[in-house]
């Protein structure tokens, strides 16, 4: 249990030990772009993360730094 603006919620972290994400990437998360992983990738995730989220009340925060990611989803009760 976590408290945000004196709401309770529940928060979930999820963290990786990869390179980080670079500033143009992380200004723009949230933002329909073109996948550079080719195949059949559409590079729509994080903006259908972000809009499905926000259509039921959950907030995604996102840190980066050059050890690792971690986004955190919250929702409070």
């Amino acid at each position: 249990t976590v408290f945000r603006r004196a709401s309770q919620g529940v928060e979930i972290a999820i963290v990786d030990s990869g390179p980080g994400l670079p500033a143009a990437v992380m200004a723009n998360l949230a933002e329909p772009k073109t996948s550079s992983k080719g195949g059949e990738h559409q590079g729509v995730g994080m903006q259908v993360a972000y809009r499905l989220a926000a259509e039921h009340g959950v907030e995604i925060d996102c840190e980066t730094s050059a050890s690792g990611t971690e986004f955190r989803l919250y929702m409070s009760k």
